[in-house]
């Protein structure tokens, strides 16, 4: 266990620096879009001084334009936090949906990039795990990775969570084409070794799923 926590650890370090690339990247843009509009604001006030009217309407776009960047950015700072503490805590629990749109929410520029759409289907209730949350964000991205070179013409991958009793859960990648039973799923072994879970491709789902334990004991 120890050389495969040591090789995952590695590699989960460039996952680490890859993702916060991305969140950065955004938070320059929201912060430039900011900077435009407060300019923008002061060549207002500059006209203003010299005698021309003040036209409330453009004062009022570029305020909501500011405060939708504050959201966003406020949005993106919040999941990155959120991202930054899933290395605090060797085991935690976590809402799986929830943890799956977060990761989804800071990737989306580079899945963007790729013209994919990737989503979480609905839930009709939260389902809870115990396990290595940091570790389980890497395989997810590894699995959108492939899955975005295997992706349907519709572009779209949706992330599906469904009970896979008695103490499993069952995370299935739709939206694949290209798929063969036999495809080699061997690139991920040390990830699904330290989550104790397995993957299966459903080639009638056109999906690859992870199933894995509810809660993992250390």
């Amino acid at each position: 266990m120890t050389d495969t926590m040591n090789r995952a650890a590695i590699d989960g370090l460039r996952f680490f620096g890859r993702m916060s690339a991305a969140i950065s990247h955004d938070l320059k843009n929201t912060l430039s879009i900011m900077n435009e509009s407060a300019g923008l604001l002061e060549d207002l006030a500059l006209l203003t001084e010299k005698g021309r009217p003040l036209d409330p309407q453009r004062v009022h776009q570029l305020g909501a334009t500011i405060k939708r960047q504050i959201q966003r950015n406020d949005g993106m700072v919040r999941n990155m936090n959120r991202f930054a503490h899933s290395v605090d805590d060797p085991l935690k629990e976590v809402g799986l949906a929830a943890h799956l749109e977060m990761l989804l929410a800071i990737c989306r520029r580079l899945t963007d990039a790729r013209g994919i759409a990737v989503s979480v289907a609905p839930c009709h209730a939260e389902v809870s795990i115990v396990t290595r949350p940091f570790f389980l964000l890497h395989l997810v991205w590894l699995l959108l990775e492939w899955g975005m070179e295997h992706a349907g013409s519709g572009k779209q991958l949706v992330l599906e969570i469904e009970p896979f009793p008695p103490s499993f859960v069952r995370m299935l990648c739709r939206g694949l084409e290209t798929l063969s039973a036999d495809a080699s799923l061997s690139q991920w072994n040390d990830l699904l070794s330290l989550l104790e879970a397995r993957m299966e491709i459903t080639v009638d789902r056109q999906a690859v799923a992870v199933v894995m334990p509810l809660r993992i004991d250390g």
